[in-house]
């Protein structure tokens, strides 16, 4: 049980104003460490000026709306509740200040009284004035560049010069605020891309980690409603990038069979260009407007299944989890942390961003399911996180900070390679014990955050999801029996799979595709101590194919079988679209080259048939 500490939280909106997801999470995530913390908290709010008690929580507000003015007040508080309430750690949800200054002001404060403090990086602002990496052309911006002062210039401008400064500002504002990052002890960032995004960036390497937000544990997952037309529930912020035109266009590819409610607060420009689009598909849309989020579970209980057509990389997609939790399927963007939540085809279908075309494809098909009596439900609405999973590992680092606040970046490595043993000791049961060991004993032998072995148990536990979980458990059991086992990945994806066979002790070599995207994965896993891979005949224990975008062909499932060893090697195929019966048509022919059979295996939702 961790000890109880003093924490001062700071974030931009507390109740009564809950205006967006980051605050409605702020006021969860209170409630759940007020139960094992003292808490205070300082918040910025428009006439609600003073201090108040919130579910036994202290909350002292600030009011303004961010201005110069509200910068003082807001430095002037801070200070004020760092001498009262004495904080152990100072956990910054979100800083609102527009000037980098004011921010880092906060964090130099708590620095002169040697209070530690944790900065969550919930989007993008301290990279891009926007906060979403989505530019004023509805495109997604590869990072920050000299281009970004062009990209908040006033538009159409009328005064060049006015623009050239606004450039120039803007220039100033995204160095200035790399500043804000150097100055916290630790970032903590809520999804693994948004991590990544960061890294790019030239955020600093050794303090960084990942906490995933959690969702209430007392939601609960309902049937969907029988009958009637396919209930579709869009939820978020009408604007542009959350792509609820997107999803407009693509019912009007679907047909009949259907009914859409959209819920959410919006521009009124776009509003009503969704609202024209919406008069013109033959099924009901409804426009509810803003909602509670004490309502959540009333309106997720009136849809079969919710959709998250966002175009901006959400940094992890509050809504998506929401709605599994509660037993809903979810039509998704692949894009940011909504692709590190959803396993496509178990729990949701995942498109790619701005393909109303795919994305109508999806929505048809479950229309179909629906018209034809099947029960829409996602497959594992209890593997969601909850919010008292993600209060331990707040709990851990509030613990590892305060044991030694001038040593971030060790309370970093401890957290990741803590982390990573529970996560894998959780996949693997009993037979995780050699792992979790062979974890502790990499964690007292180096606290370099850059070493392979911290940098590969942080990467494992960041990239499980329940397939990719079940997947490494059932080849490292196939394995097991083996001295230094080594296997091939073909479809190695985001290297979630391989990074955990890693962790558990195999050898793998990662069968990295051309392209862009393969040159990053392989230095993603080269720094992590993991070598690619090529299709040499018998060089492997075992060749393990994870699902892509083509269901292979048997000509693929033969020339990856050359690779693996002829006395009792394994090929294992991790994709439901190939039968147990073409596998083994596939390589039947192999298995005579040392006069030994060829184990086969598919996997499919969660389970392998032999």
């Amino acid at each position: 049980m961790a000890s109880r500490r003093r924490i001062l939280y700071v974030t931009k909106g507390f109740e009564p104003v809950l205006p967006g997801g980051v605050e409605v999470h702020a006021r969860e995530l209170v409630r759940a460490l007020g139960r094992r913390h003292e808490i205070s908290v300082l918040t910025r709010s428009t006439g609600v000026a003073g201090e108040r008690v919130v579910d036994g929580v202290r909350v002292h507000a600030v009011d303004g709306d961010g201005g110069p003015a509200n910068d003082t007040a807001t430095l002037a508080a801070f200070e004020s509740l760092l001498t009262e309430a004495a904080p152990e750690v100072v956990h910054v949800d979100y800083l609102w200040s527009e000037r980098a200054a004011a921010s880092r002001a906060l964090l130099d404060a708590a620095a002169r009284r040697r209070v530690p403090t944790v900065l969550a990086l919930h989007d993008y602002w301290y990279l891009c004035p926007r906060a979403t990496l989505f530019d004023r052309d509805a495109r997604v911006c590869a990072g920050p560049a000299a281009r970004c002062g062009a990209c908040m210039a006033p538009w159409p401008t009328r005064n060049p010069l006015r623009a050239w400064r606004r450039m120039r500002a803007q220039q100033r504002r995204r160095l200035a605020f790399r500043g804000v990052l150097d100055g916290c002890s630790l970032a903590v960032a809520v999804s693994a891309h948004v991590r990544d995004r960061y890294l790019a960036a030239g955020a600093c390497a050794d303090r960084i980690v990942v906490v995933p937000p959690g969702i209430r544990s007392a939601a609960l997952a309902t049937p969907p409603p029988a009958g009637g037309p396919l209930g579709i529930a869009f939820l978020g912020r009408l604007q542009p990038e959350k792509g609820a035109h997107v999803l407009l266009e693509a019912l009007a590819r679907v047909g009949s069979g259907w009914e859409l409610d959209i819920w959410g607060p919006g521009e009124r420009t776009y509003v009503e260009r969704l609202r024209a689009r919406a008069a013109a598909l033959p099924c009901p849309v409804r426009l509810r407007g803003e909602y509670e989020p004490a309502h959540l579970d009333e309106i997720v209980a009136g849809a079969h299944v919710v959709v998250v057509p966002s175009q901006w990389p959400e940094s992890f997609g509050l809504v998506a989890a929401e709605a599994l939790v509660r037993g809903r399927l979810v039509v998704a963007s692949r894009v940011g942390g909504l692709a590190d939540q959803i396993v496509d085809g178990v729990t949701g279908t995942l498109v790619p961003p701005g393909n109303a075309e795919r994305l109508g494809a999806a929505l048809g098909a479950l229309v179909e399911r629906h018209r034809a009596g099947e029960t829409l439900t996602a497959a594992t609405p209890s593997a969601v996180r909850t919010i008292d999973a993600e209060v331990a590992d707040w709990d851990r680092l509030y613990e590892l900070l305060a044991a030694a606040p001038d040593r971030p970046a060790e309370a970093a490595v401890r957290f990741d390679l803590d982390g990573a043993a529970e996560a894998i000791a959780g996949a693997l049961g009993g037979d995780g014990d050699d792992v979790v060991a062979s974890l502790a004993r990499r964690r007292r032998a180096t606290w370099r955050r850059g070493s392979p072995a911290a940098r590969l148990a942080a990467a494992a536990v960041d990239e499980r999801s329940g397939e990719s979980a079940a997947i490494a458990r059932t080849v490292l059991a196939l394995l097991r029996a083996r001295r230094a086992p080594t296997v091939l990945v073909a479809n190695p994806g985001l290297g979630g799979v391989v990074l955990q066979l890693a962790a558990g002790g195999l050898t793998p070599h990662a069968l990295v595709p051309p392209g862009q995207a393969g040159d990053v994965l392989a230095r993603r896993l080269a720094a992590c101590g993991v070598a690619e891979g090529a299709v040499s005949p018998g060089a492997y224990d075992a060749v393990l194919l994870l699902p892509g975008a083509a269901r292979p062909s048997g000509a693929v499932l033969r020339q990856l079988a050359v690779a693996a060893r002829a006395d009792g090697g394994l090929v294992v195929v991790c994709d439901g679209r190939v039968s147990h019966a073409e596998l083994m048509d596939g390589v039947r022919d192999l298995g005579p080259l040392a006069g030994a059979p060829i184990a086969a295996r598919v996997f499919e939702r969660g389970h392998f048939s032999v």
